[in-house]
C-alpha cells in the first residue's frame, strides 16, 4: 500500500499542473486520468507520483482520510465519476469535490479559493496552499 492522501483524477492542463506544483513540494500523490493518452502525455514529461492506470488502483493507493481533486469538466462529468467513486469510499471518509480555481491580489500573490464542506478544506487546503 502507497498511502498518498492526496490523488488528482484528470491530469489535463489544470490537474497536471496541480499534481505536478504538489510533487514539486514533496506531496506523495496518486494520479488517475481515464484517458490512456492524457496519462502517457503526464508521464513523459514527469516522472514523480504514482500514476494509476484504474480508479480502482489509485483507491488502493491512498489512506485514509482521502482527498481526491477532481480536475475533470465540471457538469455531468463530475457527477458520474462522483456515482463511480462512492461505492468504493466508506460514508465517514466521503466529503464533497471542491472547486479550486486560483485568483490573484493586485501583489501577484496567488488565492485559491472554492467550495465543500469544511473537511474538504481541512484536508485539502493545506495541501493547495503548498503548492503556492
Amino acid at each position: 500500500m502507497k498511502n498518498h492522501s492526496i490523488a488528482i483524477y484528470g491530469l489535463g492542463v489544470m490537474g497536471g499542473s496541480l499534481a505536478k506544483n504538489l510533487l514539486s513540494r514533496g506531496c506523495r500523490v496518486s494520479l488517475y486520468s481515464k484517458s490512456g493518452e492524457e496519462r502517457d502525455r503526464f508521464s513523459a514529461s514527469c516522472t514523480e507520483g504514482d500514476m494509476c492506470s484504474t480508479q480502482e488502483e489509485m483507491l488502493r493507493g491512498m489512506a485514509p482520510p482521502r482527498v481526491i481533486f477532481l480536475m475533470i469538466t465540471a457538469g455531468s462529468p463530475v457527477d458520474q465519476v462522483l456515482e463511480e467513486l462512492a461505492p468504493h469510499l466508506k460514508r465517514e471518509m466521503w466529503s464533497s469535490t471542491a472547486a479550486i480555481p486560483t485568483i490573484g491580489t493586485p501583489a501577484g500573490e496567488p488565492i485559491p479559493f472554492g467550495s465543500g464542506e469544511s473537511t474538504t478544506w481541512a484536508w485539502g487546503f493545506p495541501a493547495v496552499k503548498r503548492a503556492r
